[in-house]
């Protein structure tokens, strides 16, 4: 995952069981937590729960995501990509 968040961090206050909100529109990032607040119209109009098939699809995310900064990582250097991406879901 991207190491500009402070997900180190964000592990060690919720696990001291510290209160941590955090306004995104990262997927990735909304997905690490256990809710989710959802507003419209600068109101919250629903909380919602992070289900299991939502984490086990984060688990897929991470690894595109990983695949994606790989790649742009590659382009921005003077090795270019030498392995393509593989987009199928880790098993």
């Amino acid at each position: 995952m991207r190491g500009s968040i402070g997900v180190t961090q964000l592990d060690l206050l919720v696990a001291e069981d510290k209160v941590v909100l955090i306004s995104t529109h990262d997927p990735l990032l909304a997905l690490l937590g256990d809710r989710r607040h959802y507003h419209q119209e600068r109101r919250i109009a629903d909380v919602i729960a992070t289900s299991e098939a939502e984490k086990s699809v984060l688990v897929q995310l991470e690894s595109i995501d990983a695949q994606c900064w790989r790649f742009a990582s590659g382009c921005g250097e003077a090795t270019g990509i030498e392995d393509p991406i593989d987009w199928r879901p880790p098993r």
